[in-house]
């Protein structure tokens, strides 16, 4: 069958009401772009065997996509990979469907597919936005992280990962990830469904030796050349070129031996889980059979971690917590947290010139024959007993003022920390010798929220966390917890935050946070917390 061209298809979608057949775009209309002269005013966007224009269809907007080449199997694997996902859902993909009947063109009828459409960016677009915010690359790594982990315990792979598939969209107060283009998904229904070329893909995400065949998992190689490439971007954002698509940080020649290009020299000067990762992709690259490899989150499990706490010294419980819903101003601050804990700290870590301070007992006091006669009452002054109740007042103001000027310089931060997500940074950076309190403010989690009740940043107690699936895996700090809150400062050990936290760091660092759950086992989590973060 030969299909219409492009143009062909624009006079149709213009006239939609007379010539759009499929019922679910019945009463719609094209969205146009602002100069609404047709054609240039249709929004449609093609890209390799087809063209999709929005609709609007009520409130509701829908994506129509019509073929200008030969689909192939695409109706069947449609038709089953909608079969199994309104069986057993997944929330990275949208409804879609495939019509037979779908549009009128030049006399014929032919297919259309539609699609919900999402309000959100492509990956690489997004990344156009927000390359310079450490933070919310390494949440979109972790978003990404979540979803793969997603699939693969659904036994699910998309076929063609790649920035143009992957709508980064607003939910509440985050982020989120939708999955588009299902020509190539695999779901288990398909397992022995046998077609040649069954697999596309662009060959920057692809590994050179990729099999036709769709498997579960067929994403492997991608999911890691996608996952690393945003790893190093939030490190060296400067290795993004703004406006690129249809790549990220690899291109198909840097997949061949001897793997010595300049992008793998460049990442050895990063941080160790990168540097990690990129020796995980040079295997991949040497591996000539593609079933053998293995899934991002396993990958990342077998990360070395660090076991000692050589770079914090902690002073455990001198603060009790500000249950404020919202980090309060230096001045304020003060008012706040003082009392005699505050002093102890401040006293307990301030420089003394005095080295050696012998332990002097009084003299005895010489015998006496008989008791002394008593001694005449004592009438205190009445102006003293006025003032006596006031002298711990002002010893209080005192440690206020002390606290005050203290924190006069202090970076203040008010955080949120998802429990899907594992190490997020905080965009606070420790110094030498600097102090940091970290204290619990709002909200809550849960680890595995299908089975239990959420919990506070102090975690399950220890008879719940004990039933909880697989500590070994799951846990990130095996002496805490599911579900309490830990730090880290950089790569460097795991420590326990709980409620609160205040610390002096040894070294210079950002302040990482996450829920006492590892990457492979957030993917069920709910909920998050905030927490404000004072250095000083």
């Amino acid at each position: 069958m030969v299909y219409p061209t492009i143009g062909d298809y624009e006079l149709s979608v213009y006239n939609l009401k007379n010539f759009v057949l499929a019922p679910q775009f019945k009463g719609g209309i094209p969205v146009l772009n602002k100069s609404g002269v047709f054609p240039q005013g249709l929004s449609g966007s093609s890209g390799g065997q087809s063209v999709v224009y929005p609709i609007l269809v009520n409130t509701k907007k829908l994506a129509l996509r019509c073929w200008i080449k030969d689909p192939g199997n695409v109706k069947e694997r449609y038709t089953k990979v909608r079969a199994y996902l309104l069986s057993d859902p997944s929330s990275y993909f949208v409804d879609f469907g495939y019509v037979d009947e779908g549009i009128f063109v030049n006399g014929s009828i032919y297919p259309i597919s539609y699609m919900e459409w999402i309000e959100g960016k492509t990956l690489a677009r997004f990344l156009d936005d927000n390359i310079n915010n450490r933070i919310v690359v390494q949440e979109l790594a972790n978003k990404f992280l979540i979803m793969v982990t997603h699939l693969h315990r659904k036994h699910i792979s998309h076929g063609d990962l790649q920035d143009g598939n992957i709508i980064v969209y607003k939910s509440g107060n985050s982020m989120d990830l939708k999955l588009v283009d299902y020509d190539c998904v695999f779901v288990p229904t398909l397992q022995n469904w046998s077609n040649p070329n069954d697999l596309q893909g662009i060959a920057d995400y692809q590994h050179p030796k990729r099999s036709n065949q769709n498997s579960e998992k067929s994403d492997y190689f991608s999911e890691l050349i996608i996952y690393l490439s945003l790893l190093v971007y939030s490190e060296r954002p400067d290795l993004w070129n703004k406006g690129q698509e249809k790549k990220l940080l690899f291109s198909a020649n840097d997949f061949k031996p001897p793997y010595s290009s300049p992008i793998f020299l460049t990442l050895e000067d990063l941080s160790p889980d990168i540097q990690h990762l990129t020796s995980e992709l040079k295997r991949f690259c040497s591996v000539s059979d593609t079933d053998k490899l293995l899934p991002l989150e396993q990958l990342i499990s077998s990360s070395p971690k660090p076991s000692t706490f050589s770079n914090v010294d902690f002073i455990e419980d001198f603060f009790k917590p500000v249950t404020t819903a919202t980090i309060p101003k230096e001045k304020e601050l003060a008012g706040k947290v003082a009392s005699r804990e505050l002093e102890e700290f401040f006293l307990r870590n301030q420089p003394t010139t005095v080295t050696d301070i012998p332990n002097i007992s009084p003299a005895p006091l010489p015998p006496v024959a008989h008791s002394p006669a008593p001694p005449p009452p004592v009438t205190q002054s009445p102006k003293l007993s006025i003032w006596k109740p006031i002298f711990p007042l002002i010893g209080i103001l005192l440690i206020i003022l002390a606290t005050a000027i203290y924190f006069s310089t202090a970076k203040t931060a008010s955080v949120t920390i998802y429990a899907t997500l594992n190490w997020q940074a905080t965009g606070v950076t420790l110094n030498k010798n600097s102090v940091m309190y970290i204290n619990y403010i709002s909200g809550n989690w849960t680890v595995d929220g299908s089975e239990y009740e959420p919990v506070g940043p102090e975690g399950y107690t220890e008879q719940i966390s004990a039933l909880i699936w697989n500590p070994s895996k799951c846990k990130l700090l095996q002496n805490a917890s599911f579900g309490t809150l830990l730090g880290k400062i950089n790569n460097g050990p795991v420590f326990e935050v709980g409620r609160s936290k205040l610390l002096m760091a040894s070294n210079e660092g950002e302040l990482f946070l996450s829920i006492n759950d590892s990457y492979n086992c957030v993917g069920d989590n709910q909920g998050e917390i905030v927490v404000g973060i004072i250095a000083k």
